[in-house]
């Protein structure tokens, strides 16, 4: 249900059945009665407990970077966000979808990440319609004095903001527009339209830094705005419209005229980090789509075959025990290729790597983890490096301290 299944994500109960006999001969049974095992609470309970344990091992201090000058005042640097896996529409009642032209039934996996030590921290499992603020409360629950957080916008609230800052803890977020947005703290003020304050007040300028306040409570934050390029408008504004046509309307002048600027707002001081640095920072995000990416296209998280509850919880946890398995490995190439060769490892790589030949799988049921991690260090400056390339990676960007509206020129990540 873990390493052996990635090669054929849609194999029968039949061919586990096949896997498992040859993987442990005295275990002989027919598809039914596998089957049986996986659609019971029992199954769901043994991989849910093994999947605890593997993360919690997984959260064993062995890697300390140091962190970039921009990212140094932080003890931890958490990164949330979620992906979909679309499921079988039987499964609607208990893993419900948007509907519409989406899956009327999926799931949603949410992952918190922590960037300074590469840790997986939570992995949660939920129906597609669950809100991202809801499940956003668990890193709450995880911050401590001087942690930042970085996060989409789906999970931004005036709420959320305050409950991190009351920590004593720092956030960074795109902001959302209809949150009502205000230049003064009287309670009689009322919002302004955002990007024709900044026509009128900061014509000409490229980057504006100020302080505003947020929601009717008028809780104080750092306001960060961008004019971005033409090129990203234009991007914006077409795809804008189209998906408002789907929608049968058209984009507000209003929204458009939102979305030729960038904006974030943030709790950390300019003399930490100055306002031309702010949206180059907030790429570190796009890491954890990075994550999803390399789930989806080599370990096919989102292909879960079936139509039985438990049985999908067994296949997700399954997955999810191996990601936090080579997350781990993943971390001691990452202690190796900073401490020897100052390079940034490829996950993306490391992990085409461990499944090649079933490189992974054989370590594990062969018990030669070791001889694994040998491997892995003869392999790793030929193989599992980023590439130097002309465009500077997310990480180069923040250690460089390249200002974001220049970044563009990097072509480094997706602008829009």
């Amino acid at each position: 249900m873990s390493l052996e299944i990635l090669d054929d994500p849609m194999m029968s109960t039949d061919g586990l059945c096949d896997m498992l006999a040859k993987l442990c001969p005295s275990s002989q049974m027919s598809g039914n009665a596998l089957q049986q095992r996986l659609a019971s609470d029992g199954a769901v309970a043994f991989l849910s407990a093994v999947f605890d344990d593997a993360l919690t091992q997984s959260l064993i201090d062995v890697f300390d970077q140091t962190p970039t000058e921009l990212l140094a005042p932080f003890s931890r640097v958490w990164l949330q966000d979620s992906t979909q896996c679309q499921l079988h529409e039987q499964l609607a009642d208990t893993f419900r979808g948007a509907g519409g032209s989406s899956s009327k039934s999926s799931l949603k996996l949410s992952l918190i990440y922590e960037h300074h030590h590469h840790q997986i921290h939570q992995i949660m499992a939920t129906d597609g319609v669950t809100a991202e603020n809801t499940v956003g409360e668990a890193l709450i629950d995880m911050l401590s004095a001087d942690d930042l957080v970085i996060r989409d916008l789906g999970y931004l609230t005036v709420d959320v903001l305050r409950q991190i800052d009351k920590k004593q803890a720092f956030f960074l977020s795109r902001l959302q527009k209809g949150i009502p947005v205000f230049i003064t703290d009287d309670n009689q003020a009322t919002p302004i339209d955002l990007p024709l304050h900044i026509e009128k007040k900061f014509r000409g300028q490229s980057t504006i830094d100020l302080v505003v306040y947020l929601g009717q409570k008028r809780f104080p934050v750092r306001l960060i705005a961008y004019r971005t390029p033409d090129e990203v408008v234009n991007q914006r504004r077409r795809r804008a419209h189209r998906v408002a046509q789907k929608r049968g309307r058209k984009p507000s002048d209003e929204y458009l005229n939102w979305i030729t600027f960038t904006f974030y707002v943030t709790n950390v001081e300019s003399e930490i980090w100055t306002h031309k640095v702010v949206g180059t920072i907030y790429r570190l995000r796009w890491q954890i789509e990075l994550i999803f990416k390399q789930w989806k296209s080599l370990l096919r998280i989102d292909c879960l075959l079936g139509t039985n509850e438990n049985r999908i919880r067994c296949l997700v946890f399954g997955r999810m025990i191996t990601i936090v398995n080579m997350s781990m490995i993943f971390r001691c190439l990452c202690c190796y290729a900073y401490a020897v060769y100052q390079r940034e490892p490829s996950l993306f790589k490391l992990t085409a790597w461990l499944l090649r030949g079933g490189r992974l799988a054989d370590a594990v049921h062969n018990h030669q983890i070791d001889n694994l991690l040998d491997a892995m260090i003869i392999a790793a400056p030929l193989s599992l490096f980023k590439q130097h390339r002309n465009r500077k990676t997310t990480q180069q960007l923040i250690e460089k301290q390249v200002e974001f509206l220049h970044s563009f020129r990097e072509k480094s990540w997706a602008c829009n």
